[in-house]
């Protein structure tokens, strides 16, 4: 019987005695033994293939039978809950388990492609990056993804989004990010050229509201990026991918948005607390009325 390779996640620099009786111990059970910083872990969605895959300082670490050993939270909470939540999603055993994922990422941009995915909800060809890294990545992610592409941080209402049609573009979205000081990961995206997309408002199952947002400038669909909104119809697999997309990530209250290319529907974002009352009268329906007396009906 093959045993499974061992990583460990030795974020708990200050005590290196740990690190050493590891090793020691993996050396003597003859066990095959690796150590990575999550800082240098990036992940990638591919919509071909609808796979995930986990990288390793630009090189791609196999799954199959490995068994991971998380120590402590730092240098990155949002490195290491992303690393957990892709090896629970695909059914690799690691320590504390409970905890490692009980992070507020979960319902963040940043792992919502891998959750779709799992789900088998179609989404735009994403990486996710650790800015740290990220030299050790923009060659095969500017490859993968082609330009032009976009770069999403954390935010919301279309904010802390930018296309870049270029190499060097890439590599000033990044050095200012990086100079911000706000974030540890970075996500690249595929551009998919629209005429706008659909923001469907779910609520516990069901769809109450589909509105089409269309960009004045260009590029951001978003109404609070000066896009405008009007009702639309959307389809019946439409409906169930929306229902899917909010289930994936587990939001009772969710704005799914949607964007259709040649072949299929993609989801772009899956939002926590999207905006309810400012699409009122696109919706032409009180979603807020709905949603409250559902509610407070049933509790």
């Amino acid at each position: 019987m093959i045993k499974n390779k061992i990583y460990l996640v030795n974020n708990k620099k200050k005590e290196p005695e740990f690190k050493k009786t590891f090793k020691k111990i993996a050396a003597e059970a003859k066990r095959d033994f690796t150590e990575i910083s999550v800082l240098d872990c990036a992940f990638s969605y591919s919509r071909t293939d609808g796979k995930t895959k986990v990288y390793h300082l630009g090189k791609p670490l196999s799954l199959n039978s490995t068994t991971w050993f998380i120590r402590a939270w730092s240098p990155s909470e949002d490195a290491t809950a992303l690393l957990c939540i892709l090896l629970e999603l695909h059914k690799i055993p690691f320590t504390d388990a409970k905890v490692n994922t009980s992070h507020e990422i979960r319902t963040s941009k940043l792992s919502q492609t891998f959750q779709l995915a799992a789900s088998n909800c179609p989404c735009p060809n994403t990486w996710v990056v650790p800015l740290a890294s990220f030299s050790s990545y923009k060659t095969i992610v500017a490859k993968e993804l082609g330009f032009p592409l976009v770069v999403k941080t954390r935010g919301g209402l279309g904010k802390r989004v930018w296309k870049c049609d270029g190499a060097s573009e890439l590599s000033k979205t990044i050095s200012r990010i990086k100079a911000e000081g706000n974030d540890d990961l970075v996500i690249l995206q595929e551009n998919i050229a629209n005429d706008g997309d659909i923001r469907v408002v779910v609520w516990k199952g069901k769809v109450l509201a589909s509105i089409l947002r269309q960009s004045t400038t260009g590029f951001l669909n978003n109404v609070s990026q000066g896009g405008t909104a009007s009702l639309t119809s959307i389809t019946a697999v439409e409906k169930r991918l929306a229902i899917a997309a909010s289930k994936a990530v587990g939001l009772d209250l969710a704005g799914v948005d949607l964007v259709r290319t040649g072949s299929e529907t993609l989801i772009f974002e899956v939002n926590k607390a999207p905006d309810i009352t400012s699409f009122h009268d696109a919706a032409r329906s009180d979603i807020a009325k709905i949603i409250c007396e559902d509610f407070i009906s049933k509790n």
